[in-house]
C-alpha cells in the first residue's frame, strides 16, 4: 500500500492521532506546516524525525528495512532475523512506537493473522536517512582517456523508457490492437512491437522480475513484452476487453502533457515499487542504486560495498554479485543508465536521469519544449527538447527513420491516410506541425498534406487535436488514479488502527511479585528458575550479577531438570554478544527488565 490507500480508510480522528505523535512534533526548520501523512513523502521532515524515535524504535525500523526491504512482514519473522543477543521484546515495544507513529502499518487477514508493512512511497525516503552514510562516493577527477566503452555503449543508441513505450504503443497501434481467440495480441504485432524494446528476458529473470510470467494473460507474450504490457495497464494507458485492447485517450494524453523528466521519474519509481520492490534483494539494490548522483561515474565494486555495509551478514545480504551487474544492465537497457570500465578492467556506471524522488517540482520545466525542423522533402529532425505530443504525432502521420538523440521521420501518405480514425484533419496536422516547428511548413509539405483533402478521410473539423480512440467506458481517469499504484496483495486486509497496549506483550505481569521488576535481589535456585522462564516467555532480558558486575542477559533456553539445570543465553554488550551456559550458582542477585514506562 502507498500513502494514499492508507489514509482513504481513516478518519480525520485517524490523522490528527498520528500527527500528534512527538515524533512530527515542532521544529524550527519551517517545516511546521507539513502535517502526517504529508511528512512521510517529504526527506526534510523524515530527516527531522529520524532522530526523534526512541532507540527501540529507531532499531526496529534498521531491522524491518535490512530484512524485509518493502516486503509484508509478521511479528514473528521480525523476532526470529534480529541480531544475535537482542532483547526480543524491545523490538516488540519499537514496532508498537512505529504503528503510533504512523511509519509502520498492520493489516489484518480474514483468519485473524497480521502483517505488516512500510508504505512503499515512503520507504525509500526511510532508506536514505537511516544509510546514506553508508553509500560511497562517485570517483573523483575521472579523466574520460581512463574510461573504455564497449562496442554496444558506443554504437547502439537506447532510447529512454519513456520514448519506447510511445515507440512500442504507436506500433501496436499501427499493426493492429485485435485480440485472437486465446485473448492474446497477435504474434504479428508482439513481434514489430518488440522491436521498440531493449530491455532482454535473462535480466528480468534472474532479478526475480519475471512475476508476469505467472500472471494468465501474460504466459503467451515474451517476458520483455509483457513488461511493457504490464506498464501500460498499470498507469490505465490502455484497457482490454474480450475483442480489443484499446487506449485511454485522457490517461495517455495527460501522460504525453508531463516533460520527460518526470515521465522517466515516475516509470522508475514505478519499476522500483511495482517490480523491484516484490524481492528484498532486488529492493535493497534498487533503492541504493537510487542513492548515487546524477552524471558520476561510481565503481560497481564501491556500490556493491556499500550494499554489503548497509546489510552485513542479515538474512538478505546480497550473495550474488551479478545481482547488481543484472540491475545497472536493465537500467541501461532502459536508457537511464550509462555502462563502460576503466582502463584497469573495472566496470563503473552512472546515470543520465536524476534517480532519487523530485519532493520540488519548481525544478522542473512546466513546458516542453517542441524542437523540430521540416525540410522540403518531408523529413522531420525531432531533438531531444521535443515534447511527448510531438513525438506521439509524429509516430502516427510518419515512418521513423533513424532513432537517436537526433530522431528523423519522413512524412508517410500511406500513414496520414489513415489519420481520419485519430480524429485529425488536414489543417489540424499543418498547425500542429508549424506549432511544433516555430515556422510555416515548407511548401512542398503543405502542398503534400492538403492533397489529401481530396480524399474520403479528412475530416474539415476546429478544435484541439485528438490523438487515440475513445476513452474506455469502464476505469477511472489518470487524474483519479494513484500515480505509482501497486499489486493488490494488501489491499483485500483490513486496516488496523487499534494496538495492543505495552502492558499487554507481558502476559501475567499483575502476578510477578514487584521485587523482581524493581531491584536486584537474591534468590533460590527454583525462584531464579521462575524469573528466567518469564523471561523466556515474554522475550525480554534479565540483569545479573556476574562476577562483580551487573550485565544484561538475554535468556536463549533452559537446560535440564530439578536442581540439575542451566540457562543458555548471551550477555548484551555494547561490543557485542557472549554465549554462555550458565548454571544458578555461577551469578548472585538478579531482576527482571520490562523496557516500558
Amino acid at each position: 500500500m502507498n500513502i494514499g490507500d492508507i489514509t482513504d480508510r481513516l478518519t480525520q480522528a485517524d490523522v490528527h492521532k498520528f500527527a500528534a505523535s512527538p515524533i512530527w512534533g515542532h521544529s524550527t526548520d519551517g517545516l511546521d506546516h507539513v502535517q502526517w501523512p504529508d511528512c512521510l513523502l517529504s526527506t526534510l521532515c523524515i530527516h527531522r524525525a529520524w532522530p526523534r524515535l526512541p532507540e527501540v524504535a529507531a532499531l526496529t525500523l534498521i531491522t524491518i528495512i535490512r530484512e524485509f526491504g518493502a516486503m509484508p512482514f509478521k511479528e514473528e519473522q521480525l523476532l526470529v532475523v534480529i541480531p544475535p543477543g537482542s532483547i526480543g521484546v524491545n523490538y516488540r515495544v519499537g514496532l508498537l512506537k512505529l504503528l503510533e507513529a504512523g511509519i509502520v502499518f498492520a493489516v489484518r487477514k480474514a483468519w485473524g493473522e497480521k502483517l505488516y508493512f512500510i508504505p512503499q512511497d515512503s520507504f525509500v525516503n526511510w532508506y536514505r536517512i537511516i544509510f546514506l552514510d553508508d553509500i560511497l562516493p562517485p570517483i573523483e577527477e575521472l579523466n574520460v582517456s581512463h574510461i573504455m566503452f564497449s562496442p554496444d555503449e558506443e554504437e547502439v543508441y537506447k532510447p529512454m523508457l519513456g520514448l519506447q513505450l510511445i515507440h512500442t504503443l504507436a506500433e501496436m497501434q499501427r499493426t493492429g490492437m485485435k485480440l485472437t481467440s486465446k485473448g492474446y495480441l497477435t504474434k504479428r504485432t508482439v513481434e514489430k512491437a518488440s522491436k521498440h524494446i531493449h530491455l532482454r528476458a535473462a535480466e528480468m529473470d534472474r532479478l526475480h522480475l519475471s512475476r508476469l510470467s505467472r500472471d494468465g494473460k501474460y504466459t503467451g507474450y515474451p517476458i520483455p513484452f509483457a513488461f511493457f504490457l504490464e506498464l501500460f495497464f498499470i498507469h490505465g494507458w490502455i484497457t482490454q476487453s474480450q475483442e480489443s485492447v484499446e487506449i485511454r485517450l485522457a490517461c495517455w494524453e495527460n501522460w504525453l502533457s508531463l516533460p520527460s523528466l518526470s515521465r522517466e521519474s515516475k516509470l522508475l519509481h514505478t519499476l522500483i515499487q511495482h517490480f523491484a520492490f516484490q524481492n528484498t534483494q532486488t529492493a535493497h539494490t534498487a533503492v541504493v542504486m537510487c542513492q548515487l548522483l546524477p552524471m558520476k561515474w561510481y565503481r560497481i565494486a564501491d556500490i556493491l560495498l556499500s550494499l554489503h555495509k548497509i546489510l552485513g551478514d542479515s538474512n538478505s545480504a546480497i550473495t550474488d554479485d551479478n545481482l547488481i551487474k543484472d540491475w545497472c544492465n536493465l537500467l541501461s537497457a532502459f536508457g537511464w543508465l550509462e555502462m563502460a570500465r576503466l582502463i584497469s578492467g573495472e566496470p563503473i556506471v552512472r546515470w543520465l536521469i536524476n534517480p532519487q524522488l523530485l519532493e520540488d517540482s519548481s525544478i522542473l520545466p512546466l513546458i516542453e519544449g517542441e524542437s523540430i525542423r521540416i525540410t522540403p522533402d518531408g523529413e522531420i529532425f525531432v531533438y531531444p527538447d521535443s515534447s511527448g505530443q510531438i513525438r506521439w504525432l509524429l509516430e502516427n502521420i510518419a515512418l521513423r527513420k533513424l532513432t537517436d538523440r537526433v530522431t528523423v521521420y519522413k512524412l508517410d501518405s500511406a500513414l496520414l491516410l489513415r489519420m481520419d480514425k485519430l480524429g485529425l484533419s488536414c489543417e489540424s496536422i499543418i498547425n500542429r506541425l508549424e506549432e511544433a516547428s516555430g515556422e510555416e511548413l515548407p511548401h512542398t509539405v503543405r502542398i503534400a498534406i492538403a492533397s489529401l483533402k481530396t480524399t474520403e478521410f479528412c475530416q474539415e473539423e476546429e478544435g484541439p487535436i485528438q490523438l487515440s480512440v475513445q476513452l474506455a467506458s469502464e476505469g477511472k481517469s489518470m487524474t483519479n488514479m494513484s500515480p505509482f499504484p501497486e499489486p493488490p496483495s494488501l489491499y483485500a486486509y483490513d486496516l488496523l488502527l487499534e494496538w495492543p497496549s505495552y502492558k499487554s506483550l507481558f502476559v501475567g505481569l499483575d502476578e510477578v511479585p514487584t521485587m523482581w521488576i524493581k531491584q536486584l535481589r537474591s534468590y533460590h535456585h527454583s525462584t531464579k528458575r521462575e524469573l528466567l522462564e518469564r523471561a523466556l516467555s515474554w522475550r525480554t532480558a534479565v540483569k545479573l550479577n556476574y562476577r562483580g558486575s551487573v550485565q544484561s542477559f538475554v535468556p536463549e533456553r533452559i537446560e535440564g531438570d530439578g536442581v540439575d539445570w542451566a540457562v543458555v543465553g548471551q550477555f548484551y554488550e555494547e561490543n557485542g554478544t557472549e554465549q554462555l551456559r550458565l548454571k544458578p550458582t555461577m551469578w548472585q542477585e538478579m531482576m527482571l527488565v520490562i523496557p516500558i514506562e
